[in-house]
Order: structure tokens, then sequence, then C-alpha cells
């Protein structure tokens, strides 16, 4: 089962990177507006259309996948084309100093340090039972692997801007160091079990990308680029109540992959039959190097310096300001990762006193179906506020659903 798991943390668990949006908050005004702010935040998401968080859950702590678990997962793709997977986290620390001008204008500095990590993947059902079960249920058909994608990217960024203090409207460029890449896009693939298993056919048209393959840890360095981050709100004057439309961006951008990234281009039919050994103790007709392998595969691949766009977040939010403290906000957002679908998230919040607000939302799309959230912010005293935001309550139902994660930020005005 150790290769299953492996291959499956391949597929589902690197893949780390879906954005769930949040449960919109009232602002607080009167931290706002303290002259430096410094807010520490991290997040934590995991979602897939149709893989029970049992399965993930098992992998992560290196149990046993017995066949039930395994099998109930493959019972909820029957009947649909593909499985989604998306798994995500980031952390950030952002400053933000005092207005410009001595204190004349609106605009503010900010900086901003993040850790993150993102992916997505799209598989069919047939490649998911051949992972967990192997090809002996394929025995006599042919099992379609495609069309199948796969992307993870690591990275930092580390920039300089400015925010407006009255819109919370805000510009910042940020340069970006690559720490790992890995990109498979398989248009075509399929396998073919001969009845007694003795002969296997494939045939595959697909890529494949991966950054410096001689490590990828958060101390390397395997690229460098720069991405653009902004949002911008402006009030609706002909609205009864107070209205906002707001349209926003984060990590518009790029990274160059350094010269030993490595690509494999296949197009190729691959016919199986097994190894013929005339003589067990001769050892050198048994043993195959890997040079041999790779040529019988077609598996060598070229390296050279890759530029690839990074999975950048846009969203347009529309927000009301109820005059009996309700807020209300509607949310569309789309990730640039396989098969994200635009998620639609409403959100009703309420400010709980000065100190505090509290909200709840709902979220349809992205790597799930529907989603049912919550969050709350508390400020202690005039200087330090905590806010938590769970997007998906259901999933600690128990590992039964679908769909987890976590938001934690910390805010101190200084």
């Amino acid at each position: 089962m150790s290769r299953r798991r492996s291959l499956l943390m391949v597929v589902l668990l690197a893949t780390c990177g879906v954005q769930a949006q949040w449960t919109l908050l009232p602002p607080d005004e009167a931290q706002d507006s303290a002259q430096h702010l410094l807010r520490l935040e991290g997040t934590l998401l995991y979602n897939s259309n149709v893989v029970l968080n049992e399965l993930p859950a098992h992998l992560l702590r290196g149990a046993d996948l017995d066949r039930e678990l395994r099998q109930r997962s493959s019972d909820a793709l029957a009947g649909r084309e593909r499985a989604v997977f998306g798994f995500g986290y980031h952390g950030r620390l952002t400053w933000t100093g005092p207005r410009l001008q001595q204190g004349r204008s609106r605009w503010r500095p900010t900086a901003s340090f993040a850790l993150q990590e993102h992916a997505g993947a799209r598989i069919t059902p047939d490649l998911f039972d051949l992972v967990f079960f192997g090809n002996a249920r394929f025995e006599g058909r042919t099992a379609a692997l495609a069309p199948a994608t796969y992307e993870q990217v690591r990275y930092s960024t580390l920039g300089i801007g400015v925010a407006d203090q009255q819109t919370h409207s805000f510009v910042r460029l940020e340069l970006v160091q690559g720490y790992s890449l890995t990109a498979v896009d398989v248009d075509w693939a399929d396998l073919y079990t001969v009845v007694d298993g003795r002969v296997l056919r494939s045939a595959v048209l697909a890529s494949y990308l991966n950054s410096d393959t001689a490590g990828n840890d958060w101390a390397r360095n395997n690229g460098l680029g720069a991405v653009l981050s902004g949002r911008w709100e402006t009030r609706i004057r002909s609205a009864a109540q107070p209205t906002y439309l707001s349209v926003g961006v984060e990590d518009l951008g790029f990274v160059r992959w350094n010269p030993n990234s490595v690509r494999l281009d296949k197009d190729t039919v691959i016919r199986y039959e097994g190894l013929a050994v005339n003589n067990v103790l001769d050892l050198d007709a048994i043993l195959i190097g890997e040079d041999q392998l790779l040529d019988t595969f077609g598996l060598r691949y070229r390296t050279g310096a890759r530029t690839r766009l990074l999975p950048f977040r846009a969203q347009l939010a529309y927000r009301i300001e109820g005059r009996s403290g309700w807020h209300f906000g509607l949310v569309a957002q789309y990730q640039h990762l396989p098969s994200y679908l635009p998620q639609l998230t409403a959100s009703l919040a309420r400010r709980a006193g000065v100190r505090g607000a509290w909200g709840a939302s709902v979220s349809y799309g992205g790597y799930g179906g529907l989603l049912v959230g919550a969050g709350g912010r508390y400020r202690v005293g005039r200087r330090i506020s905590v806010e938590a935001s769970l997007p998906q309550l259901i999933g600690f139902a128990g590992g039964r659903t679908r769909g987890l994660g976590a938001l934690l930020a910390v805010q101190v005005a200084l």
C-alpha cells in the first residue's frame, strides 16, 4: 500500500492551493486608523467535489487505507466525468504605516511578506481506481486516464505598496522567489489490460514540467519573478444605504524558473509484455539499469529556463451596510488553477458592540459544492484584535464530508 499512498500524496495532498472566500466582516475603523498596524494571518484549505475527507486525513496520518474507505470515495465518483481536488495554505505578515504627507494624505505605505503554496488537480474515475485498486478490475477493457491535469507551486513574496485609509483600496508590487513547480497536462491516456494480464497496452499524449529537481525546500531559490496585487473600492452613491463595489486581484504575475527546470513531452504508444528470463542465475539478464528503462519508455527529458504564470486570484465584491447593524456581502472569485470553477459567496455579518463582529457565509463553486461557513473578530483593549473563520463547518462533522479549512489572524495597533 505504500506505493499507492505515495502516489496519492502526489495527486491529492501535493495539490496544495485552493482558495475559499471567507466570511466578510465589517471593518474595525477604530483600530484601522492607528498610526501603525501589524497583521499576521494564516490559512489552510482543502476541498474536493467527490473525495471524502477521510481519505486525505488517513494519508496525512500515514494510516492504513482499508478497502471500504477507498471504495466509499470510488462510489462517490460513479457516474461522474471527473474528480477535482484543491489544497492550499499561506501565511502573511503585513505592515501599514502612518498617512503620507505628514498625515494630510489618505494614502498609507504598506509592506508585506508571504509564504504560500497552491495547487489543483483533475483526474478521471478510472485513474482514481487504478491508483487505489490496481488494474485487476480493468481486465479485458480499457481504462480512461485522461483528460487529467495537475499543478503545484510553492513560492514567497516580498513587496511594498500604498493603501487608501478611507476605502481600503490598495496596490502592492512584490518580488517572488519560487521554490517548486510541478505541472502535468494529460490530453490523452488509456490503459488496456489483456484478460490474462500478460500484456498491457497504453497510449499517452502528455506534457510534464518540473522546477530544478535538485531540491525544492524553503531554503532553495529555483526561480525569480514579480507579481502585482491590488484592490479598488468605490461607493455607489445612488443606493439608499451605504453600498460598495470592489474589484481586486492578488499575485498576478510570473516566475522565471531557472535553467535546471525539466520538461518532458510524450506522444507515444507503449506495449508491455513483461520480461523474458532464460536463466534466473544470469543476473546480467535480469537486472535492468536506469538508462535502459528511460530508453524503453522514452522518458528522456530536456532542461531549460521556463516562465510560468502564478495561480493569481481575482475577485468582484458587493456589500451593503444596513442601518440596523447588519452587513450583507456578495463575492465572486476565480483562481488560476486547473479545473477551478468561479466561486460565489454570500455572507451576512453584524457588529457585536464596539469591539467585535460575527457572520456566516454560504459558498458554491471552486473545487467543491456547497460550503457553509462562519467567522468572527474580537478586539482586546484598543490594540489587539483576533479574527477566526471556518469556510466549511460541515467538514468538522466527520470524515465522510467534503472540504475543510481555517483562517486565523492577529492584528496589532502600534
